[in-house]
This record gives structure tokens, C-alpha cells and sequence, in this order.
């Protein structure tokens, strides 16, 4: 069974406003060992030679950490959500089995942008929206995940042209910072699997889901 752990975490140590993403991966725990610093995607760590090596990670911004290449849906997604740069060590049963890391959305906790997944837990292809959408197109009838950032809600219609039903997605606001951010599955909005259409920026349903954290 796909398991999946939310790991928020926040520091107040060092604030790194303004900067883009990043994150550092380390071999050993509490930030020892061989190191490997990304400051955008990576979908085959093997390439380089750090693939099921990272035992603990620093980072900042919104990153997403997968067990299997090409940000595949494997037995785990490891989500770090930090407006703060932040150090953690992975839970023991993800330690030595990272292979793939992507940020989410534009690498900007200020953009406001929706970001659909084509598998749970952010996995698969991943498609960016930054205005309605009246039409998904390619990726019509496939989204299983979807993130928010930015101070922005957002609706979801379950066919095209904002027909159907919808719902509302509403980011939370991270404690002592000004970032917003949410993290929904498909199922848990109430829709089924793979079956948004359209979306359109604001929130304009009745049945609106707030994010928490």
C-alpha cells in the first residue's frame, strides 16, 4: 500500500525569503556525509551518482522526494514544506531510497500557481497552471494530486468549459511566515480519480477544502 507522510518542517533560525528553492541531500544523518546540493529537478540521481544514498536533507521552499526515477509513484513521497531553511533526517524506512526530487511549482512560494499530478502523492507527469483553464487538454481526466502555492484558491470542475462539479481548493498560511501552501489528493476533495477537466483561479463552488498542516 502507497504510504505517505507529510513532513512539515519550520525554523526560525535562518530565513531565506526571496530565494529560490533548494534543497541539499546528505548521506549520513544530521547533515553528515557526502553531500549534493539541487537547486532544480532531478529525475534519475543514479546519473550522478547519489541515487538510494541520502540518509537527511536541508533545504528550503516546497520539494517533492521519490523512492523511484522519474519522480515515479513508488512505495513512499517524501514532501518538505519549509518557508525557513531547515535541516531534518529522513524516517528510518526512507533513509538509502531516494532516487528522484522535484520542487513544486515554479520554484517561488509567491507565484500563485496550481499544480496537478498525474499519480497520487505527486507522482507521474505534472502540469502548471497559472490562469483558468477552460480546457486541460493532454492532461484532461488525469490529475490525482494537486498543490497550491501562493495566497491564491483555486477551483476544480469535473468537465470542461467549469461545467459539472467543483470544488474549491484554499491554501493555509505557514506559521510565523507570510507563505501560503496546500497539498490535496483527488480523493480526498471528493472527486474521483482522473476526473478534472477545468480550473479557473478564485474560488467559485460551495464546497470549499482548506488545507491543513
Amino acid at each position: 500500500m502507497m504510504m505517505f507522510t507529510l513532513a512539515i518542517v519550520f525554523s526560525l533560525a535562518l530565513a531565506v525569503n526571496g530565494v529560490g528553492f533548494n534543497i541539499t541531500l546528505y548521506s549520513g544523518l544530521d547533515q553528515t556525509g557526502a553531500s549534493l546540493l539541487l537547486l532544480e529537478p532531478n529525475h534519475d540521481l543514479g546519473t550522478i551518482g547519489f541515487e538510494d544514498v541520502t540518509k537527511s536533507i536541508c533545504g528550503y521552499g516546497a520539494w517533492l522526494l521519490y523512492e523511484d526515477p522519474n519522480y515515479s509513484d513508488g512505495q513512499f513521497t517524501h514532501l518538505l514544506v519549509t518557508p525557513f531553511y531547515a535541516c531534518e533526517n529522513l524516517p528510518d524506512t526512507r533513509q538509502d531510497k531516494v532516487s528522484s526530487v522535484r520542487f513544486i511549482g515554479t520554484g517561488n512560494f509567491y507565484n500563485e500557481v496550481l499544480t496537478l499530478y498525474e499519480h497520487p502523492e505527486g507522482a507521474g507527469g505534472e502540469y502548471l497552471v497559472v490562469r483558468d483553464e477552460d480546457n486541460l487538454f493532454n492532461f484532461n481526466d488525469v490529475t490525482s494530486t494537486v498543490a497550491v502555492t501562493g495566497n491564491s484558491s483555486w477551483t476544480l470542475y469535473h468537465d470542461q468549459y467549469y461545467e459539472g462539479s467543483s470544488v474549491c481548493v484554499v491554501p493555509s498560511n505557514i506559521e510565523n511566515s507570510d507563505v501560503f501552501f496546500g497539498y490535496f489528493s483527488i480523493d480526498d476533495l471528493g472527486f474521483q480519480n482522473d476526473q478534472v477537466s477545468s480550473v479557473r483561479k478564485g474560488c467559485f463552488s460551495a464546497d470549499i477544502k482548506y488545507f491543513e498542516f
